[in-house]
């Protein structure tokens, strides 16, 4: 799905770069900086969401994986 960044209203910070023909060097661009990492985390957080739950899945299987190792490693002893 389609989600435009940085459309919004804002301050804007413009900075001289350098850019392949035709533009060449300084070559002024403008960006809505606050409103592109605004509009960026929004479209992120579902997938951060998602990740940090998958994590935490995965450290409490090794954590219980590994305690279940060690009660059978020091019972078999």
């Amino acid at each position: 799905m389609y989600h435009g960044v940085g459309a919004g209203p804002g301050p804007t910070i413009t900075y001289l770069v350098d850019l392949p023909l035709p533009w060449g060097k300084d070559t002024e661009v403008t960006l809505p900086i606050e409103q592109l990492v605004s509009d960026s985390w929004t479209a992120m957080e579902p997938q951060m969401d998602a990740a940090i739950a998958k994590g935490a899945v995965a450290i409490a299987a090794a954590t219980a994986l590994a305690i279940g190792m060690a009660a059978w490693w020091i019972r078999s002893k």
